[in-house]
């Protein structure tokens, strides 16, 4: 009886119908790429830079005493030479142009630019032949002339070179002479020491007016010295402050207090002259102790040409922006995510949801200054205005609104392209190159700049999330054999994102009246309409935007 209740009961279990489920394994979500690939640098003679040396030479008459050798000009002769590649023609390094200048009473200018102008010049005959005439000497010390021409032709010349050529490019002016400007020196005339000062420092300036980098341009100063002037001490006269009272410092910079104890002589306000010029030029000064001593390869000069070398380099995924531990689509890369889109009522699809010049993205983040961006007339984009003339994503009108520049993709020379900086709505137009560099502006110990190399938010503290979602980048250098510097790469852990696609082929067009009148800019209209310049249809103003006839209310059509 046992055996048959054991067997009864083992039926009723086999009998229970208990649901067992199904054995599920969860797979990793397979939204992560790698990218390879190999690129060089530009080469060495290639590139658009230059290095430019102006040498104004003092060739007044009492040169004849302190340079009686006439070693300026040797002096002169020995930094070309150093440039100098093929000896028997006199041809000249690549990105090399000398600017000579000479000065007295008077100013001449001995050196000839491609346009034939006064100027810098790469002909290395040309340069040395000119350079006897350094050794006419005459009367005066015309200081205000020279500084008056040298800026003429640097300021010319910059303006002249392009963008690239001018971020790659520097300027050394060396300013020689034995003694104080004069006649005119009086502290009120054009021929003073302070403007002397001041035009140093007014040549300088021309670093930031023309957006050449930091220590670009730079003014030294040589003394030509002879014992005799440091007891030839200055006598009072009908200046207002030149006299036997005045500290040569002051004297210099056009101080006026008078101490019994200072007692300075030509030698020490030349010497302090020259030095206070080197200073406001943030150049070099160096005093020779006699003519024969003149040596202008005391001073560094830079190379014209170098190999460029990677520093590192950014990949972005300009459709997907980072999200905590996974990447939210940005399915037209205008900086908003799809999600932020339908509910601005903003197209997912269209960079440009009203047509206007302005991407959605930036219409938004500047919403406060008055930008919408379902506004067509909020803002002025027309004509070439529309176009792209770096090629970084922008429109010229957009760079001019955010202060950034049309000619470069990088705007800030921080490293980090324009684009990737303006889609994380950060500053593409840093102070400094280094800004981002040295900024976390939300404490995570990664800095802006590193941040959005890996692709990850800069304005978020996600030191948690980072090895998920933080690009990881590898790079090689490949042997040198072709004069530039080549390497293989590989961008690791990019994470890609679900976008959609336009729901049609055709562009996004405005609904207008079938009987709508045509333009090419929006005075084209009438009053209270504006123009879609994709299309050349006048509209109304706030006008729904469409893809076909369907999406417009009756009695209008899409004027795509």
């Amino acid at each position: 009886m046992a055996s048959i209740i054991a067997f009864l009961a083992i039926l009723g279990c086999t009998e229970s119908n208990f649901f067992v489920p199904p054995l599920v394994l969860e797979h990793p979500l397979d939204n992560k790429i790698t990218v390879s690939g190999g690129f060089c640098a530009e080469g060495a003679n290639d590139l658009e830079s230059f290095l430019k040396i102006m040498f104004i030479i003092d060739r007044s008459n009492s040169m004849q005493v302190t340079d009686p050798n006439n070693r300026r000009i040797e002096a002169v002769a020995d930094v070309v030479n150093q440039f100098i590649e093929n000896p028997l023609t006199l041809e000249m390094r690549a990105g090399v142009e000398i600017a000579l200048i000479s000065f007295w009473g008077d100013v001449a200018t001995h050196t000839r630019n491609h346009l034939g102008l006064p100027g810098f010049s790469n002909d290395g005959p040309q340069i040395l032949s000119s350079l006897v005439r350094i050794a006419e000497t005459s009367s005066n010390t015309g200081y205000d002339k020279a500084l008056s021409s040298a800026f003429q032709i640097l300021d010319n010349d910059m303006a002249r070179m392009s963008d690239v050529a001018r971020a790659r490019s520097r300027y050394d002016i060396f300013f020689l002479s034995d003694g104080m400007p004069f006649p005119d020196n009086c502290s009120d005339e054009s021929n003073s020491l302070r403007t002397a000062v001041r035009g140093a420092g007014r040549i300088r300036a021309l670093q930031a007016a023309h957006k050449l980098k930091d220590g670009a341009v730079s003014f030294h100063t040589a003394f030509a010295s002879a014992p005799g002037m440091f007891n030839l001490h200055i006598e009072l006269d009908e200046c207002e402050c030149l006299g036997v009272d005045a500290d040569p410092v002051e004297v210099a910079t056009g101080g006026c207090s008078s101490n019994p104890n200072n007692n300075p002589t030509v030698g020490d306000v030349t010497r302090e002259l020259l030095r206070q010029m080197a200073i406001q030029g943030e150049g070099t000064f160096k005093q020779f102790e006699n003519g024969d001593a003149i040596n202008f390869l005391e001073f560094d000069f830079a190379e014209s040409r170098r190999l460029y070398a990677l520093s590192y380099f950014v990949a972005s995924n300009l459709n997907a922006r980072a999200a905590y531990d996974h990447s939210v689509p940005d399915s037209d890369a205008d900086g908003l995510t799809d999600a932020e889109e339908i509910d601005l009522g903003t197209s997912p699809f269209h960079a440009d949801t009203d047509g206007d010049g302005f991407g959605d993205g930036i219409e938004h983040r500047f919403r406060l200054t008055g930008l919408d961006a379902l506004d067509p007339t909020d803002v002025k984009c027309e004509g070439l205005d529309r176009t792209d003339t770096d090629s970084d994503g922008l429109l010229d009108c957009e760079e001019r609104f955010l202060g950034t520049v049309r000619r470069s993709y990088d705007s800030d020379s921080d490293g980090v392209p324009d684009p990737v900086e303006i889609l994380a709505s950060a500053d593409a137009n840093s102070a400094t190159p280094l800004q981002d560099h040295q900024t976390d502006s939300d404490a995570d110990g990664g800095n802006n700049a590193e941040e959005l190399r890996w692709h990850t938010d800069p304005k978020r503290d996600d030191v948690g999330e980072r090895a998920e979602i933080a690009y990881d980048y590898f790079q090689s250098e490949l042997p040198i054999t072709t004069g530039q510097a080549c390497y293989d790469f590989e961008v690791r852990n990019v994470t890609l994102a679900s976008t959609v696609g336009a729901p049609s082929e055709r562009s996004k067009g405005f609904c207008v009246v079938e009987s709508a009148a045509t333009c090419d800019y929006s005075h084209d209209c009438g009053t209270g309409l504006a123009c879609d310049l994709i299309h050349g249809v006048c509209h109304e103003p706030k006008a729904a935007w469409c893809y076909d006839n369907g999406d417009c209310p009756g009695g209008q059509v899409c004027d795509n």
